[in-house]
């Protein structure tokens, strides 16, 4: 088909215009690949109309069938084409029709997100008050509550996680557990449970239930990417619980299925290094981002190529041959701008700490990468999901740097420590 082969030559521009012709002649296409397509020319308006097409015009099957991959790639698309105003307009418009909820919970929870931020900009108190009272999905709302956009809304927000955050928590792992028992074979239910009991400090039945879900003897060859997200959750329990060995096996088995199944599976060879490198285990950390960088090479993102950059530029550096990290310090001053918080972990552990302040002060200027700096900021328990790390973070500079604290203070607050979550209480209390 000529829309393929045109596609496969990444001639996105003229892939869509086949595709337009073919649909003019019989409407006949995929329509998820008709959203790949228009996400990869580069043509919002275009982008625009599929995401309509794809949130707006189908059925319950068709909602719910839309993959998080797909929706979440044609959104990073329109965003990189500064369409976030238009893709929270979308997401609001879905929500007030009320069907948000026929869709995989990942899209679910991005749909009420975006509903909840056009309320915001558009001083429209009802429609943000609304979606906050809808919203289960924890991991927002320690932006919700340190960026200062936000402010108005602090005490409804504040009133909604409660404290601890044991409100939200609590109702989302109901949610969950309800999906789940309606529908164990879906594997985004499997792995939302597992989130659910994570964030909810659920450690021991989280162990229990990952066991029993993945407990086959082939899984490392039949793993799908819901699996894994729940195995590395297991990993992180682990080292909650300080098993620390055991976590290692965990990775390791992520490891290996990770490699062969690049596409999704470079997420886990990453976390893998990141963690070693965070626990400062250096030899095996560099040995681990090595193989990191072989994946990412591939199938990675500029954002996971930068993490692997900076645990072997921190490997290198303190193993003494910072020397060789010439080429990842290239990267990441040239990634910095994009991804400020990443790269002022990399350029910290080569003490090279005015510069990364230069970098976030410049951040700060930027509005979409503010509301990342402003939540990397807060102390370290505030995070709902990563295994603790004991390299120098952007929060570790606020202290000494007056110019860097005003900057955070004018956009951002430090989050009360009443609304740290359960399940940080519960991982930095062993």
């Amino acid at each position: 088909m000529e829309i393929w082969c045109h596609y496969e030559r990444d001639d996105y521009a003229n892939a869509l215009i086949a595709l337009k012709a073919l649909e003019e002649v019989d409407g006949s296409f995929s329509q998820p690949a008709a959203l790949a397509i228009a996400a990869n020319s580069g043509q919002g308006d275009a982008l625009l109309a599929r995401m309509r097409i794809m949130a707006l015009d189908g059925d319950a099957e068709s909602y719910s069938s839309l993959t998080s991959d797909l929706w979440f790639f044609a959104q990073r698309k329109a965003r990189d084409l500064d369409l976030t105003a238009e893709i929270d307009a979308l997401d609001a418009e879905i929500f007030l029709r009320g069907h948000h909820d026929q869709f995989d919970p990942a899209i679910r929870y991005s749909i009420v997100d975006g509903a909840f931020n056009h309320g915001v900009a558009s001083n429209d108190s009802r429609l943000a008050e609304t979606a906050i009272s809808q919203h289960r999905q924890p991991g927002y709302f320690d932006t919700y509550l340190a960026d200062r956009k936000y402010e108005a809304y602090w005490p409804i927000i504040e009133r909604r996680v409660g404290p601890a955050m044991e409100t939200i928590i609590r109702e989302y792992l109901a949610t969950a557990r309800r999906a789940f028992a309606a529908d164990p074979e879906n594997p985004e239910n499997l792995n939302d449970l597992g989130h659910a009991l994570y964030y909810a400090g659920e450690f021991h039945e989280l162990l229990a239930f990952a066991d029993a879900q993945l407990g086959r003897d082939d899984l490392e060859q039949t793993m799908v990417e819901d699996e894994g997200w729940l195995l590395n959750l297991k990993a992180y329990t682990l080292d909650a619980l300080g098993r620390g060995d055991e976590a290692d096996e965990v990775f390791d088995s992520l490891a290996r299925v990770g490699r062969e199944n690049g596409g999704w599976g470079v997420n886990f060879v990453i976390n893998r290094a990141s963690r070693l490198v965070g626990q400062q285990r250096w030899e095996e950390g560099l040995v681990a981002a090595n193989e990191a960088k072989l994946v990412s090479d591939v199938y990675g993102s500029t954002f996971a190529k930068l993490l692997v950059a900076r645990d072997q530029l921190c490997s290198l550096t303190a193993l003494g041959r910072a020397e060789e990290a010439a080429e990842q310090l290239a990267f990441v001053r040239e990634n910095g701008p994009e991804f400020p918080t990443i790269a002022t972990m990399a350029l910290l552990c080569q003490d090279r700490e005015e510069e990364a302040v230069a970098l976030l002060l410049e951040g700060f200027k930027n509005e979409k990468e503010r509301s990342g700096i402003i939540t990397e900021m807060q102390a370290e328990e505030v995070d709902l999901f990563y295994t603790p790390t004991k390299l120098r973070r952007a929060n570790d500079l606020l202290a000494e740097h007056a110019d860097l604290k005003s900057a955070f203070e004018e956009y951002g607050r430090t989050i009360p420590e009443e609304f740290y979550s359960m399940a940080s209480r519960a991982r930095y209390s062993n």
